[in-house]
């Protein structure tokens, strides 16, 4: 029981509660300091009001929720542009690929026509015809580029992922301080 005059610690006590004066809580005071230091509690709130939402604030990443969600979109949105260039290089590393291949039945068959035949000048002509003369040594460093490509821009969307993790943590963390913030009053 606190009586007037009688000293008392204030371990364990926040806000207005800890105040002491003369090392005697506010309400152990008498009258006329008493009303002197109730004068003051509406500045001493809001300083204490204040100093919550600065505690609030300061554990917390600074970021905004609205930036973060932003940045998680951009990220998504880069793994999808990057996925659909991934599939355009697969899909013209196939055909080169095939035109390659085609260019060596091409060769394998000129080859295979005799020196000799009488139509021989024809039958290249009709296979050149069918399929034409490709510089394949060109083919076969672009289907390797095509494959350096895809390689490089699977590292770029696990980046991506990694990002939009690290983003999803700091925006719990932002969401939180927010809701606390909010219930302090405060946007």
């Amino acid at each position: 029981m606190s009586k007037i005059g009688t000293r008392q610690d204030n371990i364990g006590k926040e806000g207005i509660d800890s105040i002491r004066i003369d090392g005697m809580p506010i309400n152990s005071l008498p009258m006329v300091p008493l009303a002197h230091a109730k004068l003051q509690w509406p500045e001493v709130r809001k300083t204490q009001r204040q100093n919550k939402i600065n505690n609030i604030k300061a554990k917390y990443p600074t970021q905004r929720v609205s930036y973060l969600e932003s940045r998680i979109k951009e990220c998504n949105e880069n793994i999808v542009r990057i996925q659909k260039m991934i599939g355009d290089n697969q899909q013209l590393m196939q055909e080169y690929t095939g035109l390659i291949a085609l260019c060596d039945i091409r060769e394998k068959e000129i080859a295979r026509i005799p020196e000799d035949a009488p139509d021989r000048e024809d039958r290249i002509k009709e296979w050149m015809q069918r399929v034409p003369p490709y510089n394949i040594d060109a083919m076969r460093q672009q289907v390797k580029q095509f494959q350096e490509s895809i390689d490089r821009a699977t590292e770029v969307i696990a980046q991506e992922y990694k990002s939009i993790a690290e983003f999803n943590e700091v925006l719990g963390l932002c969401k939180q301080r927010d809701l606390e913030l909010r219930n302090l009053g405060e946007e």
